[in-house]
Formats: C-alpha cells, structure tokens, sequence
C-alpha cells in the first residue's frame, strides 16, 4: 500500500495557481505606489489656489474722527477736526478719500447741521506719505500718537454742498465752512487719525496704502463717489471755488450782482392782481358806518349758538373714541415724519453699509478659499484612511475564496487517486 498523502496549504511562498483576472488584479495591487503612513505628511491633489502673498488689498475706514492739517499762505499750521472715509478695493480696482465736515447754513429749515464734502478721487493722488506714529503739530499735548497720511494731489479735491443753498454759515460755524473751503483748494495736506482707535489690521493696511497706490492703476469708485444720494437723495451740487471766490459772502446794499444772484427777481406776472391794479394813492379807504344787526339776524345766531351748545353737550357725554379731528393731515403730517426719518437713517449709514457689505464680500471669500482647502484636506485623509482598508478588505476575501477553490480542487484530485489506488490494490488481492 502507498503512503497516505497529506493535505495542507501550499507555503506563502509559493506561488498560487491563479485565475487570469484575479493574477492580474492582484499585479496591479502590487505594483501601485504605498500609500503614504498616518506620520507622513499629507500630499496634495493641486497647489492651493491660495497664496498669503497674493491676497487682495480691501480696505475701508468709514467716518473715522481725524484731523487735517495744512500750511496757509503765511506758511502757518492750519488744522479742522472732521469726519474721515477711505475706501480701496484692489478687487475692483477702485478706491475714494472722502472728508465730511457738518456746518450750520443760513437756510429755511437750519435745525440741523449739513454735512460739506470733499471727494479725492484716486485720479488726482500724485503720492501718499505715510507717517507712523506721528504726533498732532496743533495738539496742545504732542505726545498722543497719529497716524499721519500726507496726499499730495495734481487737483484739488471736489468740494460738494447742499443744493439750492447760499454757502452763509452761522456765526459759530464760519470758521468749520472756511476751513473746508480752504481745503478744497489745496493739494498739499496731511490726515491725522488716532493710533489707538485703530485695530492692527487696520493700522497694518494703512502702511501698506503708498505702496498700492504705487503699483495699482486705482479708479474712482463712482458708487461711493455719486452725488445723487446725498442730501436725503435730493443730489449735491459740486461747487467751483473761483466762482464763488468772485462773489462776496454777504452781499452789502451796493453790490448789485451778488444781491441779483441772492435775491429773487419781481416782476410784473409776478405780482397779484390787486398789486397790480391798485391805484398809486396811498389815502385809506372809507369804512362804511355799521348799522345795527335786524331781530332776525339776532334770533338766527342765537339758534346757531344754541344747535352748536347741544351738540359739543352730546359729544362730552358720548363715550370717549379715538380723536377723528383733522385725521388726514395728521396722516400726511406722521408720512411726511416717517419719510423725513427714513432718509436721515439711509443717509446717516448708507456708507457703513457699503463698508459692511465690501468687508462681508472679502471675508466670504476667504472664508470660501478656507473652507475649500479644509474639504480638500479632509477628502484626501478620509481617502488614505478608507481605501487601503477597502483594498485590504477586497484581497483578504478574493485570497478567501482563491484557497476555497484550491482545496476543493486538490482534495478532488486527491480522492480520487486515492480511490483508484484503492481499486488497484483489490484488483492484485483477487488476483
């Protein structure tokens, strides 16, 4: 009899007898590159789109307190103290100064201040000094630190006032307008902004403002920089100095041009009807004598004053209702009110909202471009993580079923060799 055959797998090294497409498939496996340990340090797919280097300048201060300071003719420091707005979008390509100073006018309705302007369009910038640190040269205490920004212009900034309005200020606030109109024919001066109501980033992006001026062909931001939106949308009118140079303030009972321009013209279509027909006598007229009223009359007013007692008598017994006196003109008078109040509030934070809206655009973007290489860091770890234990998954069960098949296989082959064997050894034992 033969020795018993034994069964057991073949060793690791040894290669399998292996369908074609599993052979194949379990080559390419091999052959692919490992992919990187948990220590490693992450691959990327693509460079990142994101560059610190390469992000846009957006800058916007909105109505900042600062102070202007120039020299006059007598080479003397002159400074006003006003409300300060810049703006640069290096997206865009666009920036604006704007210096808004509030000055009571001469006017018909002068409850309140009116705000001047002074637009400098980027256009006009020659250069921008920057100073930092910078002490105030009017201040009584010199040691509270600014940050100075010198403008030297090739024009002079556009000086906008309220239209249909003569530039006559009040008393206390002649120096406030000739301040501004002394600085809307400059090219030459210098914003102080106080270094402790400015954030880092801010006073980090102020440093940086020559240089963009230097390498960037800024355009004026025409949104900002329109005229239809002041003045409770009624629109501001741009002024020229020399024109208004050429007239006095105040004109004086000689000056008939200024008091032609100031003054409305009379004529004769002007004049009512009883202007124009009255005779030139000066005589008062005769009042006829006045006779004595008839009973009639008399008991005609005594019935009306008696109707009228009976009816306030109802109304103070009725029950009280909501006052019905004059309803429409106090309805025109609360939308008047409310349309009054809802220019002020959409004059008063148009700008800061337009400063929100371009701060919320640029931190949206960043925080797209963040959140982007955030998904693509995460999809590039769940990706290491998870195919290799798919892969590992996926040998281990086509490895499974390979020796499944090999061991059914062999231990057919085997039984029946040994089944023949079997049929032999009878054979030779009859035999």
């Amino acid at each position: 009899m033969s020795s018993p055959i034994n069964l057991h797998r073949p060793p690791p090294n040894q290669p399998l007898d292996l369908p074609p497409s599993i052979s194949d498939m379990a080559n390419a496996i091999a052959s692919s590159p490992q992919l990187p340990d948990g220590d490693d340090e992450p691959t990327q797919l693509a460079p990142s789109p994101r560059d610190d280097d390469a992000t846009p300048y957006i800058f916007n201060l909105d109505k900042y307190d600062g102070t202007v300071v120039w020299q006059d003719s007598d080479q003397q420091n002159s400074s006003l103290n006003l409300k300060v707005s810049l703006h640069v979008n290096c997206t865009q390509n666009v920036a604006i100064l704007i210096l808004v100073s509030g000055v009571f006018l001469k006017h018909k309705n002068n409850e309140h201040k009116l705000p001047l302007y002074l637009h400098i369009f980027p256009e006009n910038i020659r250069s921008i000094g920057y100073h930092a640190r910078a002490p105030l040269p009017i201040q009584p205490s010199p040691d509270v630190p600014h940050i100075g920004l010198h403008f030297s212009l090739h024009r002079e900034p556009a000086f906008i006032v309220p239209p249909k309005i003569s530039l006559n200020a009040k008393a206390q606030d002649e120096s406030l307008l000739d301040g501004m109109t002394a600085l809307a024919s400059l090219k030459d001066f210098t914003v102080y902004l106080p270094l402790l109501n400015l954030a880092i980033e801010k006073r980090e992006q102020l440093a940086l403002l020559p240089s963009i001026f230097d390498n960037h062909e800024l355009k004026t931001d025409e949104r900002r920089a329109s005229v239809k939106r002041l003045y409770r949308g009624e629109g501001g009118q741009v002024v020229n100095l020399k024109e208004l140079a050429s007239s006095s303030r105040n004109p004086g009972p000689g000056d008939k041009g200024t008091a032609e321009e100031t003054l409305p013209r009379y004529t004769e279509k002007d004049q009512s009807p009883t202007q124009v027909a009255a005779p030139p006598n000066t005589k008062r007229p005769r009042t006829p004598k006045s006779t004595p009223p008839s009973p009639s009359d008399r008991e005609e007013k005594r019935l009306k004053l008696e109707s009228r007692v009976e009816l306030l008598e109802k109304a103070a017994q009725a029950p009280r209702t909501p006052c019905r006196y004059n309803s429409q003109e106090r309805n025109t008078l609360e939308d008047d009110i409310e349309d009054r109040l809802r220019e002020m509030v959409r004059s008063e934070y148009e700008d800061r909202l337009m400063g929100i809206e371009d701060t919320v655009i640029g931190s949206a973007q960043g925080i797209l471009e963040y959140l982007a290489e955030d998904a693509q860091d995460q999809a590039m770890t769940y990706i290491r993580e998870l195919v290799p234990r798919a892969v590992k998954r996926q040998v281990e069960q086509m490895f499974e079923d390979v020796v499944e098949r090999v061991v059914e296989r062999v231990t057919e082959q085997v039984l029946e060799r040994v089944v023949d064997e079997v049929r032999k050894d009878i054979a030779q034992r009859l035999a």
